[in-house]
């Protein structure tokens, strides 16, 4: 018989029947190691017996609260980003502002927000659109140049920085005009 190809539905099944116990017994383990330490610190001698019994009808709920904390986490990692891409559609014309009206940090921010209020929400979706865009640039270039060392064939660490560092800078190269451009007519037109 020929053997599956990789990644049949079988395979998969078993690495997250794989997975799913591992996890229940972190959980296990997790809830056992509480019990000890609670009894260690509360005088009472630690059991591992008395530990596993504590944390095994616990470990639906412990699974439960994981998920839950787990969604908790990513929505507020959401929320960072959400957040930093509000701030930054406040601050976008703070370069601008500082460079062509010879003012200070503080007021550069301050005259930021002045040229942004009233289309706040258009520079949001601006500043969106500007991310999206150079992050697409980021992924062309690391491909490429990925894929240029990947032909010549080396895989030792000194090539991968080179081509880390040759990455970086040719994107810097394309994105720093394009923002530079972007700022300036955006202050211009406030």
């Amino acid at each position: 018989t020929a053997a599956a190809p990789e990644g049949t539905g079988t395979e998969i099944a078993a690495v997250l029947v794989v997975q799913l116990l591992s996890a229940l017994a972190s959980l296990l383990a997790w809830a056992a190691c509480f019990k000890a330490v609670a009894d260690g610190y509360l005088g009472r001698d630690p059991s591992v017996g008395r530990s596993l019994r504590f944390g095994l009808p616990k470990i639906l709920r412990l699974l439960g609260l994981a998920i839950v904390t787990g969604i908790m986490v990513a929505v507020g990692f959401l929320g960072i980003i959400i957040g930093a891409l509000f701030v930054a559609a406040l601050v976008i014309l703070s370069p601008a502002a500082l460079l062509f009206e010879r003012i200070g940090v503080f007021s550069a921010i301050g005259r930021s927000f002045e040229l942004v209020r009233g289309r706040y929400w258009a520079i949001v979706l601006l500043v969106l659109v500007i991310f999206l865009a150079f992050l697409v640039i980021g992924v062309l270039f690391g491909g490429i140049l990925g894929a240029i060392a990947g032909a010549a064939g080396s895989e030792d660490e000194t090539a991968g920085a080179i081509v880390s560092f040759l990455s970086n800078t040719a994107l810097t190269a394309v994105t720093t005009p394009l923002f530079a451009a972007i700022v300036t007519v955006l202050y211009f037109d406030q």
